[in-house]
């Protein structure tokens, strides 16, 4: 409610200002917040499902909508019925034009059809990742700028090709790998290359079997919806999930037990997972399946540099392998750094990095040339002291670090190295990361230099 109560002064001041364009949106987003778009709300307050104060919030829209303000909807904003019409003196008005109709619900462009059925109480939400000037200028807009994954971005482009060859929608595609390959980016790109609207939505959102259909009920346009972690999909929405994207069609009962049937314009799925497995086999039969691959050193390096000429800035060869040795394989990791190390470059208004800035920055950060930081070591000391394979909820309840990060964050690169080993009975320390703990002790157990 506390939301609610800030939008609504929001739309007070904007009203005593003048500002009706903007009181407007404000009210749209209100609306938007309350899950409910102009027509269901409508329904809903003549149903009397939505609290005498949210009715009283229509009057307004109708008002602002038709460019004047009731005496009714000033009482309500607790504002002057003239603080618009004392702005009519300006060269340019701030009054709304009165629509054609004050029923038609209220639309997220203005080349939307008007809604024929209930809408999503979970509206789409496009992703800042489209075409033109990103949010974020390291990532990559097109397969030219995407480094690496040279076989996935062939096989796409053939398929994006003869999609818009022959008119119709991109096969629905799974990016399947590791966190912090570019899963999120590629679809973004794959949305780019289609010229497509991108819509991003985490399996999170999708919890049941009717936020899923209201969710994609809302869906106006063809367009790219983009599903991450989307193996964490409960089964039964995975099987009705199934069926939407097979025939394009949504069907579903509302609270008050009326039937919906609501055919959608052809789109394309894009899942991103780290766990295939988990999901149902019809399921994952249904999609063209994109397997992202590790990153070589070459590649790497070729990211580093690559991200830190769209910031602006160079760097010599050591401090490009400095960063690209510490990264885990992880793109995601490069950026988190980058962005650090560019921070000490820009207070010290130097365009050039070098190796001594990026030790520095690794220095603060704690971690050594293998990217290994404090919690890396801390896995690794309890494993040594153990000295025997412990089990993971032990691991868990010892370092104090969710079992999630510690299977997908953390040991994977472990076991990559060679420290950590998975066992039947559990985790141990190899040969090798206990010679990565202590460097100066001998296999013998002799320690210091040999004579």
């Amino acid at each position: 409610m506390g939301e609610y109560m800030s939008l609504l002064m929001q739309v007070k001041n904007q009203v005593e200002g003048g500002n009706a364009v903007g009181a407007e949106a404000t009210l749209k987003k209100l609306l938007n917040a309350l899950n409910a778009d102009y027509t269901s709300a409508t329904l809903a307050a003549e149903k009397q499902k939505l609290s005498g104060a949210i009715k009283k919030l229509l009057p307004v829209l109708n008002d602002l909508r038709s460019g004047i303000l009731s005496e009714q909807s000033a009482k309500i904003l607790g504002v002057s019925a003239n603080a618009l019409s004392a702005e009519k003196s300006r060269s340019e008005p701030l009054y709304i034009p009165p629509k054609p109709d004050i029923d038609e619900p209220l639309k997220q462009t203005d080349n939307a059809e008007p809604a024929k059925d209930k809408r999503s109480d979970t509206p789409l939400k496009p992703c800042t990742k489209t075409k033109g000037k990103a949010n974020n200028p390291m990532i990559p807009l097109c397969f030219d700028d995407y480094i690496g994954q040279e076989r996935a971005k062939k096989s796409l482009s053939i398929s994006i090709g003869a999609a818009k060859k022959t008119g119709r929608p991109l096969a629905h595609t799974l990016i399947c790998s590791p966190y912090g390959l570019g899963k999120t980016t590629l679809a973004a790109i794959i949305a780019n290359q289609m010229g497509m609207p991108f819509f991003n939505v985490n399996a999170t959102t999708l919890k049941d079997v009717k936020a899923l259909c209201l969710y994609f009920a809302s869906i106006t346009e063809s367009c790219i919806i983009f599903i991450d972690e989307i193996h964490s999909l409960k089964k039964d929405v995975q099987t009705v999930l199934l069926s939407i994207i097979t025939d394009f069609v949504v069907s579903y009962i509302d609270d008050d037990g009326a039937s919906h049937r609501v055919e959608l314009p052809p789109f394309t799925l894009i899942g991103a997972t780290t766990q295939a497995g988990e999901l149902l086999k019809p399921f994952l039969n249904r999609f063209a399946v994109v397997e992202l691959e590790d990153y070589t050193d070459e590649e790497r390096e070729l990211l580093v540099k690559s991200k830190l000429e769209r910031l602006g800035y160079g760097a010599d060869d050591g401090a490009i392998s400095c960063i690209a040795s510490r990264c885990r394989g992880v793109p995601r990791t490069i950026e988190t750094f980058i962005r650090g190390i560019v921070d000490i470059a820009l207070m010290r208004d130097i365009r050039q990095i070098t190796c001594e800035i990026t030790q520095e920055y690794f220095d603060m950060q704690e971690l050594d040339n293998y990217g290994l930081g404090k919690a890396d070591r801390r896995i690794l000391t309890i494993l040594d002291e153990a000295e025997r394979p412990l089990a993971m909820i032990t691991l868990e309840s010892k370092t104090g670090i969710q079992r999630e990060d510690l299977e997908f964050r953390y040991e994977p690169y472990l076991i990559k190295l060679g420290f950590v080993e998975k066992t039947e009975r559990g985790r141990v320390i190899t040969e090798a990361g206990k010679k990565y703990l202590h460097p100066d002790v001998k296999p013998d157990g002799a320690t210091g230099d040999s004579q």
